[in-house]
């Protein structure tokens, strides 16, 4: 458990347990990029940071590295003696519950200075000031190569990465009444920390790497109290969104609609445009054309397989209603896509992604770690509910028994109302996150035509919701009367939207 100390600012954190840090150094040589997204490493560190540890890294290497900043890069073993694999040094974060922050912060600038990638390995785990020190991780050119550098942070899929705010100090209840001086101290210290972040993790200068600290991923943190109540890298979406690259991920098969879903991702996490309760295509109209080209017989003719693989290669476009791409690359981990992503109000992004973008942003890393051999995406796709009076639509029964491990969203009657979203879990209990934010856990049992929860809302008895279809509308309507009757059935899909307490 980890606290703040305030004589010393918010950026002090004390370890109430755990042991202090334990630096090994595993190989003085540079490592094939290659390898490390597999999880090799220079060294390893283990347990809590404390004052003095950026030194010991440091002294590992003192003269840092610098390598060529190429984010795409093949399998070691293809590489050609006029083309080596780039190299760089790599440090692992393998278990640690956080520690010092302000020595946190010395080590990822020692990462981003020098040069080293940060990993967290398979089941490795690294929380709070431990998280701040593997944002630091980067690659870093030479001079002569323009002096350029890019943020290079790695993570298994079976890892656990936690972040969280600034804390009270030690002992104090976070609901206790403290004079207004206080509260301001603590209000000033918080905002010096998140500065100092800010400061240590600045934006680099490579068009394509990412942001080094994105503005959803301070957020998010900022939403977590700590302790406890960690905001978790738990998800595809929040890897791509937070510019984390993924290792162990399963083979990754490439269609038209994985492109869509690239396009989707790499704009809504460009803009931070994703909420909780999107569909897998925020967008419509999505057709995939090579470049330059956007009738309907040069989409068509694009092909699946090895040919549309081929296409992809020499670039395609995707284009839809609200977004437009260009995308170059490859299928195979190393061999990461250039999309070049763009609004219909002009503005424009370029960034380099691995295949797993291509998944839905929804889809839990936890999930990604018990897979073995190639995804199954199919078993992620949404299911629309379209009105059961439509020849060959899904059927009420159907919809209804595909819920149990599966999330709800439905929507208000006002575009600018937030969805009511509702996971169902497989142990009979319910998570309904409610638009303005509560959440109520309850149990639930499916009935003929919707469900009936034993709580919802501070009732005082079992209260049933309804499907049924709106015949004007031609849609599906949700009906938890008296609350919030006849709102639209949007979809179901798998993922939980509200996080686990601790994972």
């Amino acid at each position: 458990m980890l606290r703040f100390v305030a004589s010393a600012g918010f950026a002090l954190l004390v370890a109430q347990t755990g042991h202090a840090a334990e630096i090994k150094v595993i190989t003085p040589d540079p490592i094939p990029q290659a390898r490390i997204v597999r999880g090799e490493c220079s060294a390893s560190l283990t347990g809590l940071i404390e004052a003095g540890d950026a030194q010991k890294i440091e002294a590992i290497d003192a003269g840092g590295m610098e390598t060529r900043v190429r984010l795409s890069f093949a399998a070691e073993s293809s590489a050609s003696d006029e083309d080596p694999p780039p190299m760089a040094r790599a440090l692992c974060l393998t278990d640690s519950e956080g520690g010092n922050f302000e020595e946190a912060l010395k080590i990822a600038e020692y990462l981003r200075s020098s040069g080293w990638v940060a990993v967290v390995p398979r089941n490795g785990r690294c929380l709070s000031a431990c998280a701040i020190a593997f944002l630091g991780g980067a690659l870093l050119s030479s001079n002569s190569d323009g002096g350029e550098r890019a943020p290079f942070r790695v993570m298994d899929v079976s890892a656990t990465v936690g972040f969280h705010a600034p804390l009270f100090p030690e002992g104090m209840d976070p609901d206790a009444k403290v004079p207004m001086s206080l509260a301001l101290e603590f209000l000033r210290d918080g905002m010096a920390s998140i500065q100092e972040l800010r400061a240590t993790l600045t934006e680099d200068d490579f068009p394509s790497a990412g942001a080094t600290l994105p503005a959803t991923l301070m957020l998010d943190m900022l939403s977590h109290a700590g302790n406890d109540d960690f905001g978790y890298v738990d998800t595809v979406d929040k890897a791509g969104a937070y510019n984390i690259r993924l290792a162990g991920v399963p083979t990754i098969p490439i269609d038209a609609e994985a492109l869509y879903r690239l396009c989707n991702n790499a704009v809504n996490w460009a803009f931070g445009l994703h909420s909780r309760g999107d569909a897998a295509l925020t967008s419509w109209s999505y057709k995939l054309c090579k470049h330059n080209e956007d009738d309907g017989a040069e989409c068509a003719a694009l092909g699946t397989g090895k040919a549309l693989i081929h296409n992809l290669r020499a670039g395609v476009t995707v284009q839809s209603r609200h977004h437009i791409c260009s995308i170059e690359g490859g299928p195979n981990p190393g061999d990461d896509y250039q999309v070049t992503s763009q609004r219909v109000n002009g503005a424009e992004f370029e960034r380099s992604f691995e295949p797993w973008a291509t998944l839905p942003h929804y889809m839990p890393l936890a999930d990604l770690a018990r897979m073995r051999g190639s995804i199954d995406v199919r078993a992620y796709r949404e299911l629309q509910p379209s009105s059961q009076y439509d020849a060959g639509s899904l059927s009420l029964s159907a919809f209804l028994k595909a819920l149990p491990g599966n999330v709800l969203v439905i929507d208000g009657k006002e575009e600018s109302t937030e969805s009511l979203i509702i996971n169902f879990s497989k142990n009979g209990t319910a998570e309904i996150l409610w638009p303005e934010g509560s959440i109520d856990r309850t149990p639930y049992t499916l009935t003929e035509d919707g469900a009936c929860f034993t709580k919802v809302k501070a009732s005082s008895g079992r209260v049933c919701a309804r499907m049924k279809v709106d015949k004007e509308s031609d849609s599906w309507n949700w009906s938890f009367s008296p609350l919030y009757p006849d709102v639209l059935v949007r979809f179901q899909r798998p993922g939980r939207v509200v996080p686990p307490d601790a994972r």
